[in-house]
C-alpha cells in the first residue's frame, strides 16, 4: 500500500510495523540506503505523486507518523532519506516550475515533518526538482544551508533527485552533497577538475564527504549494524541478461508475515465518511 493509505490509518503503530517490514526486506537485499519516506505536505491534492506522502495535507500528522517510520528503518542500519526538500507540490512542469512560499508557511506547514524526521534520526534528505522562490531546490543555499542546517539542525547528507542537479559549482557551494547518478549529463563528475581549477574548494568537498560519513556512522554502518555488502560479483557481459545487480538484489525478500502487514495497512487506511444529518451533498445558493 502507498504511504498515503498508511497515513489514513492515523496509527503510529501500523507505521512502525510497515517500516519494520520494509527494513527487513532492505537488509535481505543488501540495500543500506532507503530513498524514503516521502513526507512533503500536499498543497494540491490532485498532484501526480500525492499518494506517496506520509503527511497528506497535514504537517502535524506527518510529523507524528514519520518518527516511528524513521526509527524502525535506522535501527536496522539503513539510512532513511526523507524527501523532497522542499515545496515539491506538483508534477506538471516539475523541472521548471517555481513554488513561491514565504518563511512563515515554510516553518508552520512544509518544514515540520522534516524536522520531526531529523529529530528521529533520519540521516539523509533528497532535494526536489522544482525551484523555490525562483531558484532550483538542489542549488538553493537558503534551503540547503539556512533552513536545513542552521535553523533545524540537520547533520546528515543531502542527495539530489535524478536529473535535479543543473550546475556542479552552484550545487556544491549551496550545500548539495551527493548527485544522484543519471548518465552522461551528470554534474558532480566534474568536481575533481573544478577543485583543481579552484572553482570548488577542497574544504567544501571535505565537508560534503563528512556529511555522508556522519550519516553512515549514525546509522551504525561502521559498527556492524548493517551486514557487510557482498562485493564478490561481476556484472554480466551479455546486455540481454536481466541481472545487472548483485545476487542479493534478486532474492525474494517478501514473506507471508510482510504481506499480512501490507493487507492490514490497506484495511486500516480505508476511511468511511459518515453523512450525519444529510450534510452531503452541500446545498448550493439559488
Amino acid at each position: 500500500p502507498c504511504l498515503l493509505a498508511l497515513a489514513a490509518s492515523f496509527d503510529p503503530g501500523a507505521v512502525w510495523q510497515y517500516a519494520v517490514a520494509v527494513a527487513d526486506e532492505f537488509v535481505t537485499k543488501g540495500s543500506n540506503v532507503l530513498l524514503g519516506p516521502d513526507i512533503e505536505v500536499t498543497r494540491a491534492p490532485l498532484t501526480g505523486r500525492s499518494f506517496e506522502s506520509l503527511s497528506g495535507e497535514d504537517p502535524f500528522l506527518g510529523s507524528s507518523l514519520v518518527e516511528p517510520y524513521v526509527k524502525a528503518v535506522q535501527a536496522r542500519g539503513i539510512i532513511a532519506t526523507v524527501k523532497h526538500w522542499l515545496d515539491n507540490n506538483q508534477e506538471i512542469y516539475r523541472q521548471t516550475m517555481t513554488s513561491v512560499v514565504g518563511e512563515r508557511a515554510q516553518h508552520e506547514i512544509y518544514m515540520p515533518p522534516f524536522k520531526a524526521a531529523f529529530d528521529a534520526g533520519a540521516g539523509a534528505v533528497m532535494c526536489a526538482y522544482n525551484k523555490v522562490n525562483g531558484r532550483h531546490a538542489c542549488e538553493n543555499k537558503h534551503l540547503l544551508k539556512t533552513l536545513l542546517r542552521e535553523e533545524i539542525g540537520f547533520r546528515g547528507f543531502v542527495v539530489s533527485d535524478w536529473g535535479a542537479t543543473h550546475d556542479a559549482v552552484r550545487s556544491a557551494k549551496a550545500g548539495l552533497d551527493i548527485e544522484m547518478q543519471g548518465g552522461v549529463d551528470d554534474e558532480f563528475h566534474k568536481l575533481s577538475k573544478l577543485a583543481k581549477a579552484g572553482d570548488v574548494s577542497e574544504e567544501t568537498i571535505d565537508e560534503m564527504a563528512g556529511h555522508v560519513l556522519a550519516a553512515m556512522y549514525a546509522a551504525g554502518q561502521f559498527d556492524g549494524r548493517f551486514p557487510t555488502p557482498r562485493l564478490d560479483w561481476t556484472p554480466p557481459t551479455d546486455p540481454s541478461q536481466m541481472t545487472y545487480l548483485p545476487p542479493s538484489y534478486n532474492v525474494k525478500a517478501s514473506s507471508d508475515a510482510h504481506r499480512a502487514i501490507a493487507q492490514q495497512a490497506v484495511v486500516n487506511g480505508a476511511v468511511l465518511l459518515k453523512n450525519k444529518g444529510g450534510t452531503l451533498p452541500l446545498a448550493t445558493a439559488g
